[in-house]
């Protein structure tokens, strides 16, 4: 696996509460469009990138790192009643 696999839910943007330069004020990052992507996802900020996360963090297991991320994910999918469709799978 080289990437995290994002099932692009939106889940995760809409939980960004206080972070500068992210939150529009009402917890939601202000990059998330109507349609749930990222209006900069090319030129995210490293802490909406699970892979520079885990460099910047120096987690010695990536795979570790990424099952945790994941169960974040999905435990905000379910509280949010997203389908199943969306659970990122690793």
């Amino acid at each position: 696996m080289k990437r995290f696999p994002c099932t692009k839910c939106g889940e995760c943007c809409k939980h960004v509460h206080g972070v500068k330069d992210l939150d529009r004020g009402d917890g939601t990052c202000k990059f998330l469009t109507a349609e749930n992507l990222c209006d900069k996802y090319e030129n995210r900020p490293a802490i909406c990138n699970i892979e520079k996360m885990w460099v910047k963090g120096g987690q010695p297991n990536r795979l570790k790192y990424f099952v945790f991320n994941a169960m974040v994910c999905n435990a905000l999918q379910v509280d949010a009643n997203i389908g199943e469709e969306f659970r990122v799978i690793l």
